[in-house]
């Protein structure tokens, strides 16, 4: 496994389609879970659309799981 001295991880992914929404919360609590076990210190951020009619980017639920947005 390679490390590279980082702080913690940027999760940006743009235009998620509203079918992935229940996969798309998975995967960022699931790697934020992950991660956190690795190391308690990591930070996680999340890169938010500036429009989200769908509420695909539910920040009620990721505040649980990411420290900035």
């Amino acid at each position: 496994m390679y490390y590279a001295d980082a702080d913690g991880v940027e999760i940006n992914f743009e235009e998620v389609p509203a079918e992935f929404k229940p996969e798309f919360k998975d995967f960022v609590r699931e790697l934020s879970f992950q991660l956190r076990e690795f190391n308690p210190n990591y930070t996680i951020a999340m890169t938010l659309p500036l429009y989200d009619p769908k509420n695909i980017y539910d920040v009620g639920f990721f505040q649980h799981w990411v420290d900035l947005f």
